[in-house]
């Protein structure tokens, strides 16, 4: 069981919900992109527990939430506490669980996993959040052309 501080403040010391409302609020989290790429590989990390089955994903989210406390931020932000509960949860399992892992969120980001040298979850979230990062700043340049091209038009 972990102690009530441990879960509540992180090490910025703000607390879960202060977080949580941040980013519910994109005025007040300039990082709109960062927000959802992680909310992206959030549901991917989600939909790696999934194909153990509904059941074992909750029995899974709510371990993590009560013996470790990891909320479901936690699992991106700190992938290495999440290995290693999953160590402690699965044991020699845990190297399926993690593949099953990358593969979600290679998925979700249209990474190959076989161009990971490293197939961690930590290694692999890091590459997926630089992935998604270059996605968004393309979309934002491709976004900024088009106005462009748009406002420089002659009526004709």
């Amino acid at each position: 069981m972990c102690s009530h501080n441990s879960c509540i403040y992180d090490q910025s010391g703000l607390t879960t919900s202060d977080r949580r409302k941040s980013r519910l609020n994109p005025i007040a989290d300039p990082a709109v992109e960062l927000n959802n790429s992680r909310d992206i590989l959030i549901q991917a990390v989600e939909r790696g527990f999934s194909v153990l089955g509904d059941n074992v994903a909750k029995v899974i989210f709510y371990n993590l939430e009560k013996r470790f406390c990891m909320a479901r931020d936690d699992m991106v932000e700190r992938p290495d506490k999440l290995a290693n509960a999953l160590e402690v949860m699965f044991g020699s399992g845990k190297a399926t669980v993690e593949r099953l892992i990358v593969n979600s969120i290679c998925t979700a980001v249209g990474m190959d996993p076989q161009t990971l040298g490293s197939p961690t979850l930590s290694h692999c979230i890091r590459i997926a959040e630089k992935v998604l990062q270059t996605q968004n700043k393309q979309k934002r340049d491709l976004q900024a052309w088009r106005l462009g091209r748009f406002l420089t038009k002659s009526p004709t």
